[in-house]
């Protein structure tokens, strides 16, 4: 009896099996090379940080979560303006890390990312979106909740390091896109990973 084998995250998958990855996508670190040198789209001026690096990932998180959870209680013409409120990303801090481990500059920088998250995602044509879609697993796959879905089922995924893009960014919306499809039958039309901290996106079919 071999029973049943470990289930993994799409994360651990998109990170790890190079050797399957080299096999799926063989040409996937050209692909990501033209797109950090000319592939992508400019959506706006590059964000002026003031935190630490090592706190970038908390803010980060920050961002999106409050624009989750506003997006949830409010109208949307009032999201834009609430998602800049401390009251509301220090609840969204707490809410993910239990304490407030953010200075006001990283509460502030917070709310402008949240800012730019919202103006990209609710926008710029892209319909109705539903924020922190859930992807049915699929073989060893968990199931899994990437960041965006739009009503045309454009797949979303916000990156918002300093940083260019990475293979797995790519391999990560891959991912969401077979789980998808199997779930529907339907391919979405556009998989789209966006940087609002650095102000560009790369859309691809």
């Amino acid at each position: 009896h071999l029973g049943h084998p470990p289930m993994i995250s799409e994360l651990r998958f998109a990170k790890s099996y190079s050797s399957v990855w080299r096999g799926l996508a063989p040409t996937m670190e050209l692909f990501v090379r033209k797109a950090n040198l000319r592939l992508y789209s400019r959506d706006s001026s590059e964000m002026t940080a003031t935190s630490l690096p090592s706190a970038r990932s908390m803010i980060n998180q920050v961002a999106f979560q409050t624009v989750v959870n506003v997006r949830k209680l409010l109208p949307a013409g009032e999201v834009l303006s609430a998602v800049q409120d401390p009251e509301y990303l220090r609840a969204a801090e707490l809410g993910l890390s239990g304490v407030e481990l953010l200075d006001e500059a990283g509460v502030a920088e917070a709310g402008e990312l949240a800012v730019r998250m919202v103006q990209r995602l609710f926008g710029s044509g892209l319909g109705t979106v539903v924020l922190s879609p859930r992807f049915e697993g699929c073989g060893i796959l968990n199931a899994c909740f990437g960041d965006a879905l739009s009503s045309s089922g454009e797949i979303i995924e916000l990156k918002d390091g300093d940083r260019p893009f990475r293979s797995y960014d790519f391999r990560q919306v891959s991912i969401y896109a077979a789980l998808q499809f199997n779930s529907t039958s339907q391919a979405p039309p556009f998989l789209t990973i966006v940087n609002s901290r650095r102000g560009i996106s790369m859309r691809t079919s």
